[in-house]
């Protein structure tokens, strides 16, 4: 993303999908957003847009006044400063959809003094004038690429500022805990007794709540990102029949040809709210050929980067020792062992592989021909990916690195300053603790800022956003 430009311009873009839909949204805000508009908008009525009260709709046209033609039709949305999304005076002009029309219409609002917009240069707007903090205005680009209904639910909660309340209390009882310490160095000899007590006691409710906050992070950052799960098994065993049972579709190739998939074959699903990005890989074997080889490289690489691991064992085949070897490779990480063709004869030892494993709570068998044991898989795969203990859009989660960066910063720093004040050590070492700490949440909300910063909140914004 490019150095945001002077919020004193006046910035303009198409805020819809182009070609998709009926209408089309045109986005002007600035100081100078109404009069640009009015110079391109010819009302119905005779009330000039400048005369217009704030937050009204108005029937009008769209005109190159200069050549005296009428673009569109539409309807124009006016609002006065501070109350618009951005916080300036905004003006929405709802024009026809397809490409030609909107595209026009925008050309001549620039043609009237405006500029392009960057992208995500109206949020960003809306951040630098107060309208929404850091956490708000990352929960934007999160309510647009929700994959699911839990997704959506979860941004929607912070974009109400849930988290960022939560953030704001932690913050508070910070403050008065260095309020406290800031005592202690003015009467060290009196600090060590009811006050340093007081302070550890808040310290560690602090430590409890950031703790339960770090603990969000894997399923909120999941919820957001969707949870990489890879099929992995020996060849026929069924991996590709069991992708296409969970996407419902024929998307990967089955055959009785051993390595017929070679490479990844990726697609997102909605699981009961729960977005899974189910790859496909290459079957584990003794190669025989350069290209399936590199396929079986692969198809190990992408599992150990993996969320969950869907490890798949063919019933009617005895165990292996490759198998257990792959057993051994994964079962440090979140996995389910998944054994299919139940419907065939079985010659599968599931009493060794629950031996070798120490637990059978991650064993489900399946027929993903016939779809059966296929609702008890789900429930495997939810169970391993939520926790009972958060309520999603209920309960303040931390959705993506830089937070969970942040709440780790601030933990370390309560954990340091709880450990000096057990040591009866520096007062002096404490304040510095919490002042680390409250920077950082101060970092989380935004209220200090960096051009890095905001590079990374916008650049993923699509322009008009």
């Amino acid at each position: 993303m490019k150095r945001i430009r002077s919020i004193s311009d006046t910035i303009a873009a198409i805020a819809t999908p182009p070609g998709i839909g009926a209408i089309a949204v045109i986005r002007v805000s600035g100081p100078n957003a109404i009069e640009i508009v009015n110079k391109c908008f010819r009302p119905s009525g005779r009330m000039s847009l400048i005369d217009f009260p704030s937050n009204t709709i108005r029937h009008g046209y769209i005109t190159m006044q200069a050549k005296g033609i009428t673009i569109d039709e539409v309807m124009v949305a006016l609002y006065r400063k501070p109350r618009s999304y951005t916080g300036e005076d905004m003006v929405e002009i709802d024009t026809h959809g397809g490409y030609v029309v909107p595209k026009t219409v925008l050309e001549c609002i620039l043609d009237a003094g405006a500029r392009l917009a960057e992208k995500g240069e109206f949020t960003q707007r809306a951040f630098l004038n107060g309208k929404m903090d850091a956490l708000q205005a990352e929960a934007v680009m999160d309510v647009i690429s929700a994959k699911t209904e839990l997704s959506l639910r979860q941004g929607m909660s912070q974009l109400s500022g849930r988290l960022s309340r939560e953030i704001e209390s932690i913050r508070e009882r910070l403050l008065d805990c260095a309020t406290e310490v800031e005592v202690g160095l003015d009467y060290p000899d009196e600090y060590f007794g009811d006050i340093g007590d007081k302070v550890m006691e808040e310290l560690n409710a602090v430590k409890e709540r950031l703790e339960r906050l770090l603990f969000t992070a894997v399923e909120g950052i999941s919820l957001r990102n969707g949870i990489n799960t890879v099929i992995l098994g020996k060849p026929n065993v069924g991996k590709s029949s069991l992708m296409n049972r969970i996407l419902g579709t024929d998307r990967s190739i089955v055959t009785e040809i051993p390595g017929t998939t070679r490479d990844f074959i990726t697609e997102t699903i909605d699981m009961r709210g729960i977005p899974l990005n189910v790859v496909d890989t290459a079957g584990i074997r003794e190669t025989v050929g350069e290209i399936e080889r590199e396929g079986v490289n692969r198809a190990l690489n992408v599992a150990e980067s993996a969320d969950m691991i869907l490890f798949v064992l063919d019933a009617s085949e005895p165990i292996q020792d490759m198998d257990l070897e792959i057993l051994d490779k994964i079962k440090d990480k979140r996995y389910i062992i998944v054994i299919n063709k139940i419907d065939v004869n079985s010659n599968l030892d599931v009493h060794l592989i629950r031996q070798h494993l120490g637990t059978d709570r991650h064993i489900v068998t399946i027929s993903a021909l016939k779809g059966e044991g296929m609702e008890k898989l789900e429930d495997f795969i939810y169970d391993e990916v939520t926790s009972k203990e958060i309520n999603v859009g209920f309960t303040p989660m931390i959705t993506n690195i830089r937070q969970k960066q942040l709440i780790s910063e601030m933990l370390n720093s309560v954990k340091d300053a709880l450990n000096i004040l057990k040591a009866n050590s520096s007062i002096d070492l404490v304040a510095a603790d919490l002042r680390e700490a409250i920077e950082s949440s101060d970092e989380m909300l935004g209220r200090v800022y960096t051009e890095d910063l905001l590079d990374r909140m916008f650049s993923n914004f699509c322009v008009g956003k």
